[in-house]
Formats: structure tokens, sequence, C-alpha cells
């Protein structure tokens, strides 16, 4: 039963509005995040003060029963910055990925608040987008979903030569 032209395009109109509604919720969503953690103001009112990497602190992640991620070293930089007080303040990145993000004795910027330096932020320049793609501010890892796009970026323009036939790729 072929389909008229009308149709179609009734359809499409519809698939567009809710593609608009869908995308207007996301941005809606993600200035409600944005304002609700104050990650605003903290972007506008922290100081920047150069840290040196100290340690990259090891964590043992092991997934929940069920999961098909096996288990895993994540990595979460620990750095030593002076604050504007002059006072040594060391602080524990809350990203951990399935490599350092940063060497030992790496020099990188670091935003923190100033009336409570704990409250910081390392710069990670375009490194940033991933991070909150795979976490949020809870101290899990990425990895899974770094893991997860490797292989997935691996697999897909080599899918033809593993033998996988599929239209979808």
């Amino acid at each position: 039963m072929p389909l008229d032209s009308a149709f179609v395009g009734q359809i499409n109109r519809a698939f567009g509005v809710i593609d608009l509604v869908v995308g207007l919720a996301f941005i809606i969503g993600g200035g409600f995040f944005i304002h609700h953690n104050h990650l605003d103001e903290f972007m506008l009112h922290s100081a920047v003060a150069e840290a040196e990497v100290v340690e990259n602190g090891a964590k043992q992640v092991y997934p929940g029963t069920g999961s098909r991620t096996l288990p895993y070293t994540s990595y979460q930089a620990i750095v030593r910055f002076t604050d504007q007080q002059g006072q040594t303040v060391t602080y524990a990145d809350k990203f951990g990925f399935s490599r350092p993000s940063f060497m030992v004795g790496q020099k990188v910027r670091i935003f923190y608040d100033p009336q409570n330096p704990q409250h910081a932020m390392i710069d990670r320049g375009p490194k940033k987008v991933c991070c909150f793609w795979g976490t949020h501010d809870s101290g899990k890892s990425a990895a899974p979903v770094e893991a997860h796009l490797k292989q997935t970026a691996f697999y897909l323009p080599n899918a033809r030569r593993f033998g996988v036939r599929s239209s979808s790729f």
C-alpha cells in the first residue's frame, strides 16, 4: 500500500514537532541543571590557579551484578595548588578515567571557589564534554562510556572486515 505525499508530509511535520519539543526539553533541562548546581555562578566568580598533579589515585571499580562491564581501574588526578590567601590546597578530582588524564608533575589550570577552595574543578580544555557525557559530579568513573565509545569507534568502521553484515553500518 503506497503512501501518498500529503500523508508523508503530515508524518514528517509530526516528527518535526516531536523533535522540537524534545530538543527544547533538553535545553531547558540543561539550563535548570546548570542553575540548580550553581555552575553558572561558580564559573563566573571562581578564582584561577596553576596546580601541579601530585598523584593519580587508582580506584578499583566493580560494576554491579548483572552488568556486562568487567571490573577496571579508574584514575583520579590529585592536584596541589596555592589559593589567594597563600594556603596550600590538595584537591582530589571528582572524575575518574580508565587511563590517567594527566601525568604526575604536569601543570594544570584549576578553577576554585575563593571562600571554599575544596570546591574546585580542573580545566580539561576540550575533554570537558566527554566528562559530562559519562558522569555527574559524583566521583563515578566515565571509563565505561569512554571504553564504549572507543569500542564503537573501532568496530563500526571495521564491521564488514569482521564479517558483520548490516544495513545500519
